[in-house]
């Protein structure tokens, strides 16, 4: 019996898994010298090819789809993890949502900065690594 156990757990391939560390900075003018400015930061595990979704109080949305080679035990220094998004703001008829995308190697972080007409300005840092 301990013998088929054994080679049942042995039969499981263990894939890479990477984890995402996503910090969203959103600051609002309400004249010249205030800004009013709210933040969100978060960890999440990045399954290749799923959606990861956040939302802030405010309304900013969030949507992130995280691309990386996931056939491999550990992924090797240097691996470029594929990022696309689309940020949103759910209490706005008239904003429109913005799409960007971003590679950034593991272990490196990558920002994107999104402004809107209103003068809102957001910032999405992301920062991959291996678990």
């Amino acid at each position: 019996m301990l013998k088929i156990l054994l080679v049942f757990l042995m039969s499981f391939k263990v894939y890479s898994a990477v984890i995402l560390d996503i910090e969203i900075t959103h600051e609002k003018g309400l004249g010249k010298k205030m800004i009013l400015k709210s933040e969100l930061m978060s960890r999440e595990r990045a399954q290749n090819g799923k959606l990861i979704t956040l939302k802030m109080k405010n309304g900013i949305s969030l949507d992130l789809e995280v691309k990386y080679d996931d056939k491999e035990e550990v992924l090797p220094e240097g691996s470029v993890i594929e990022m696309s998004g689309i940020l949103k703001n759910d209490h706005s008829k008239t904003i429109k949502p913005k799409s960007f995308e971003l590679n950034v190697k593991l272990n490196s972080t990558g920002s994107v900065e999104l402004k809107d007409e209103k003068g809102q300005k957001t910032t999405i840092t992301l920062t991959p690594k291996e678990k």
